[in-house]
């Protein structure tokens, strides 16, 4: 901006013959606009990326910042051409019409475009939540943009799915509505075990992962219910809840480990796959 501005100031000082003038002035003016629409375009962007963050309370997405910054770019072209003596109604006419055969060519595109459109303006999948898809990938949705969707596993790694797949298959979002989540733990014990002391001691040692282990919610009672009568055991569900999915392994892991030892101490068996062959002799061959 100094350097146009100087420019200017050139212009006004110097001898300069009228048809360069004003061909030096048109390129001016047309770099002042295009300046502004960059500064515009950039805060615009950067804006929409905090209210976005602000009003999901997770990460912004990059979708509605780039589409803003686009929108923004454009209005920056038309009043360059309306600066240039450009009617802009044909220009309007023109994009129409070719942005008709631009949406016939690049349908999967645009599909994808529209689709993250939607996720976004559904606020059922946000950045930051944790899903699980129909097909098995979970993980945190790192970033929505206009092509694909992002997903971060607990693993570190990233998974990229297009938006019009996201759209049309079956995902649970484990986050809403609260990010505190159940964990079923399945467990299983022999037929001559005590079920009430199954139970007992159970619950203590949930009771005690509950409390002490970090993410899990400390304020949560533990339940357990018998739900299958195994073909070698009597199987049930022990029911904790985590702050978040990604504390669902730590949690397992020390309840799976003290239940173990605890067992153990108490001769609960935790039985092996068995098959019992009878043999009855009484009868002849």
């Amino acid at each position: 901006w100094c350097l146009l501005a100087g420019l200017m100031i050139a212009d006004g000082l110097s001898p300069i013959a009228p048809p360069h003038q004003e061909l030096l002035r048109s390129g001016l003016r047309i770099a002042w606009i295009l300046s502004a629409t960059v500064v515009v375009m950039r805060l615009t962007g950067r804006l929409v990326s905090v209210q976005s963050q602000h009003a999901q309370g997770a990460a912004s997405v990059s979708l509605l910042a780039n589409a803003a910054r686009v929108a923004v770019l454009i209005v920056g072209f038309l009043v360059v051409f309306e600066s240039l003596g450009v009617s802009i109604a044909p220009v309007l006419t023109a994009l129409g019409v070719g942005g008709l055969a631009v949406a016939l060519a690049l349908q999967p595109t645009l599909s994808n475009l529209f689709s993250g459109f939607q996720l976004v303006a559904s606020k059922k999948l946000r950045p930051g939540d944790f899903v699980r898809l129909d097909s098995g990938e979970e993980g945190f949705v790192d970033d929505i943009n206009w092509r694909d969707t992002s997903l971060r596993t607990l693993g570190n790694n990233l998974v990229v799915i297009p938006n019009a797949k996201l759209a049309e298959a079956r995902v649970t979002n484990l986050t809403l509505p609260m990010a505190q989540i159940a964990l079923l733990v399945p467990v299983g014990v022999a037929y001559g075990s005590d079920l009430e002391q199954v139970e007992r001691v159970t619950i203590d040692v949930a009771t005690q992962i509950q409390r002490s282990v970090a993410g899990a919610v400390t304020d949560h009672t533990p339940s357990l219910y018998y739900n299958r009568l195994n073909d070698f055991s009597i199987d049930f569900n022990v029911a904790l809840k985590v702050n978040g999915a990604d504390d669902q392994a730590l949690v397992r892991h020390a309840f799976i480990k003290a239940l173990v030892a605890r067992y153990r101490d108490e001769n609960i068996a935790i039985p092996f796959p068995t098959r019992t062959l009878i043999n009855d002799s009484s009868k002849p061959a």
